[in-house]
């Protein structure tokens, strides 16, 4: 029998040295998927970092736009439950006032906490991205549309209602006003065999619609732009509802 040395010195015969072999090849294999799995998880998160907002850890606008082009595509699913989708765009009234009142630094973890607040509240089908500074859009899936922005709006209130964002300035605790004026609009569906540009125009035409609806019910509050609003599209005119509004509906709903 043939034998050879191994790295000690000591023969092995080819089985053996077979076996060392296969067992060398298979760690060589082992190591190159653990750097593969390494470089994929990198891969992720450098793509997360271009999809979502640095401040907030929200979606920016190109992958939100991409979650409403997509649903724009008709499907069995909004044949048959006839339930459709909406975008709200939620703009945060007082962010302005705030600036000059604790700072820049300060209002961006309001705008942090404001956005994990609103991310919280959506259901976990919902898609929720900061668009702009003070600016945000929640694409409101597989529900009616004016149902799903009554309800979105009414968890808003409630939630910084009971349980306010509170900033440590200057040693002090102190809460801090949250409010926000809101435009819903419906999305509509598209043929199967449009073209893509298509699906991203109307995604963008329905952020615009309900940032325009947003800010005409704003304009018309006039001395009550300091408390959340929610502007729906009525069958001949849009609907503004105001939090006195909600809540006192609210509370009809839970008491009939």
């Amino acid at each position: 029998m043939v034998g050879v040395e191994n790295d000690s010195g000591l023969e092995m015969d080819n089985g053996q040295e077979q076996e060392a072999i296969i067992s060398e090849l298979r760690q060589q294999i082992a190591d190159l998927e653990a750097q593969n799995k390494e470089l994929v998880l990198q891969n992720e998160a450098l793509r997360d970092e271009t999809r979502r907002d640095a401040l907030t850890g929200l979606l920016k606008l190109k992958p939100f736009l991409e979650a409403i082009a997509k649903a724009a595509v008709p499907n069995e699913r909004r044949i048959e439950q006839r339930n459709g989708d909406a975008v709200a765009f939620v703009d945060f009234n007082n962010m302005k006032e705030l600036n000059e009142l604790i700072g820049h630094r300060n209002v961006d973890k309001v705008l942090a906490a404001v956005a994990k607040r609103l991310k919280i509240l959506a259901r976990q089908t919902d898609h929720v991205a900061r668009l702009g500074g003070d600016e945000f859009g929640v694409f409101l899936t597989n529900t009616d549309p004016q149902t799903a922005g009554v309800s979105y709006t009414r968890r808003i209130i409630n939630s910084f209602r009971e349980d306010p964002i509170v900033l440590n300035l200057e040693g002090v605790d102190r809460e801090i006003p949250v409010n926000f004026s809101i435009g819903v609009e419906p999305l509509g569906a598209i043929s199967s065999e449009a073209p893509e540009e298509e699906y991203w125009n109307i995604a963008e035409k329905a952020i615009d619609s309900a940032d325009n609806r947003m800010h005409k019910g704003k304009s018309s509050m006039g001395s009550y732009h300091n408390e959340t609003i929610v502007v729906l599209p009525g069958d001949k005119e849009d609907v503004i509802l105001t939090e006195d509004d909600l809540i006192k509906d609210n509370m009809q709903a839970e008491t009939a």
